[in-house]
């Protein structure tokens, strides 16, 4: 039987082949190597002859999850990208928050190992268990936002996660970065730059899986100890998961969390669905902020916050947040290049 919180399953995808296949590891692998930065050192040590150039298409791109990704405790949501640096020229390994490694997780997979150069660009598209490598000619040249904007019409589906590159990346700087949700941000090692010279633009996921956990009262009883040991639990949310789970969700989270930041992003039904293109239409405004005054209820400290996106009205914002009677906190937009 496969250990809870795993999926059983690892993704390599051959660009220079235009394939892709599913390895299954036995229980004992996972139990050696875990999941994160374990995975990588594996594939790296395993796949990697000596001496390779890092932008060539013999060094291999690997994204991995952790044994806890996707669980529900705040900070469970990070994942790893690995290869070998070209800006150092050794063993890189980068962390990013952020949805996409929970998504990717909930699509079916552990990790992603991503091998050769597809001869012109390309992009991932994941969504449970089904893997597709699409043209991305149209991407090429573009930032993240506008990639994210163009793969979310493209596919249809406007609550993909996407992991991608940008003309940095494309023109292999070795420092380049990978991005996710616009703020989340592989940096160091250069593994931007890796992504850029296999021609990849992005990977698109879309899950519905859920974790399987072997002990969910247990994930609960954790988050019980940490609240009980001082340890502040802070949640970052888009303040439409009463939409999602058909509830009211926020009355679980009393006592447990100390803090919860909730994007607000616009000051209106229509500049925040031309934003955030909520899947829920119009109603997805609203729940915000809903979302917002009835968490005053429940959790001591709320937060409504903002990007800077081009366009949008700050100060129109930030009286929203005051007549809500909750903080207000502006996140700088930062274009990736």
């Amino acid at each position: 039987m496969m250990p809870f919180g795993y999926n059983g399953k690892i993704l390599h995808v051959d660009l220079t082949r235009g394939t892709w296949r599913i390895e299954e590891p036995d229980e004992k692998w996972y139990r050696t190597y875990m999941g994160g930065s374990n995975f990588i050192a594996y594939y790296l040590l395993k796949e990697l002859p000596a001496g390779i150039d890092p932008l060539s298409a013999e060094n291999i791109l690997v994204f991995a999850c952790s044994v806890v990704t996707g669980a529900p405790l705040s900070g469970f949501n990070r994942y790893m990208v690995g290869a070998k640096s070209p800006l150092t020229g050794g063993f890189a390994e980068t962390e990013a928050g952020g949805y996409w490694g929970p998504e990717f997780k909930f699509a079916g997979f552990d990790a992603l190992v991503v091998h050769g150069r597809a001869a012109k660009p390309v992009y991932l598209w994941i969504k449970d268990g089904a893997v597709e490598i699409k043209d991305a000619a149209g991407l090429w040249g573009l930032d993240n936002w506008q990639t994210l904007e163009r793969l979310e019409a493209e596919l249809e589906d406007t609550r993909i996660r996407v992991v991608s590159i940008g003309p940095a990346g494309e023109r292999l700087v070795r420092y380049a970065c990978l991005q996710n949700d616009l703020e989340h941000y592989n940096g160091r090692t250069g593994m931007g730059a890796v992504m850029g010279s296999k021609n990849l633009k992005a990977v698109a996921v879309r899950g519905t899986q859920k974790l399987q956990l072997a002990d969910p009262d247990k994930v609960k009883e954790i988050a019980r100890w940490l609240k009980d040991n001082g340890i502040r639990v802070r949640v970052n949310t888009d303040g439409q998961a009463n939409l999602v789970h058909g509830r009211n969700i926020l009355p679980e989270l009393k006592g447990l969390v100390d803090a919860v930041s909730v994007s607000l992003n616009a000051p209106d039904a229509e500049s925040y669905q031309r934003i955030c293109r909520s899947s829920f239409g119009p109603a997805g405004y609203q729940a915000v902020l809903d979302f917002i005054r009835e968490a005053k209820q429940h959790i001591p400290s709320v937060t409504a916050s903002v990007v800077t996106l081009p366009g949008v009205d700050v100060e129109a914002c930030r009286l929203i947040a005051a007549q809500l009677g909750v903080d207000f906190r502006i996140r700088q937009y930062v274009e990736t290049r």
